[in-house]
């Protein structure tokens, strides 16, 4: 793999994460050899950092592409997603270190900081995900919005209860790395996750059992 010297630091500003614990990370991958960014609408959270920074990202120029180049994600998998919105279309990996409550998408946990040293040595694997384009149109065929969503496209109705119909294509394998990697259509994991966390608490609460296949 590439060996990267330019990490793009994007935290989560809002959950507390400590000062000392950003400036650690930010410490480690200058040891490295690499060079520490963010991108502009953080550099003035990431100010108490001075000269730890020392560029802001605003997307590969003519001169230097994004070869060397990666994210570095401080939060949960809601901010991995947000990252990935940001950087679209860069080519720009992204490594999450998960300061949330799931972290299913980052890469390391709290203290795995040690693991950034493989990064400038090239002592890493990139794991490609789905980017999915999805558009909303009404009965009359007009166009309401168009998103580009990572993994999962939720299909769900508004505050106000009512019966909805979906016409959605047919998957053809359950929704992975695999399907990614096959290049084939695969049923979306949420749709599952949301069908078994309803009989986990329907479980809880009547004090039933419940047995899961898969």
């Amino acid at each position: 793999m590439n060996e990267l010297k330019r990490f793009i630091l994007i935290p989560n500003t809002s959950k507390q994460i400590p000062k000392e614990a950003i400036a650690g990370i930010a410490d480690r991958l200058k040891a490295s050899g690499g060079s520490v960014g963010t991108l502009p609408e953080f550099a003035d959270h990431l100010a108490p950092l001075g000269g730890r920074l020392s560029f802001v990202w605003e997307g590969p120029d003519g001169e230097n592409g994004p070869e060397d180049a990666a994210a570095i994600v401080l939060g949960g998998d809601g901010s991995i997603i947000e990252a990935s919105h940001r950087l679209l279309g860069q080519n720009v990996p992204i490594l999450g270190v998960n300061y949330g409550r799931v972290g299913f998408l980052a890469g390391i946990e709290i203290g795995e900081a040690e693991l950034l040293d493989r990064l400038p040595a090239g002592n890493y694997a990139v794991e490609e995900r789905m980017m999915l384009d999805s558009a909303v149109t009404d009965t009359e065929g007009k166009r309401r919005g168009t998103f580009t969503v990572l993994n999962d496209i939720v299909l769900t109705n508004g505050p106000v209860a009512r019966q909805l119909g979906f016409d959605c294509g047919q998957g053809q394998i359950n929704e992975g790395a695999v399907s990614t990697r096959l290049g084939l259509l695969g049923w979306p994991a949420t749709g599952e996750e949301i069908q078994i966390g309803r009989d986990i608490e329907i479980a809880a609460l009547t004090g039933g059992h419940i047995h899961i296949q898969h």
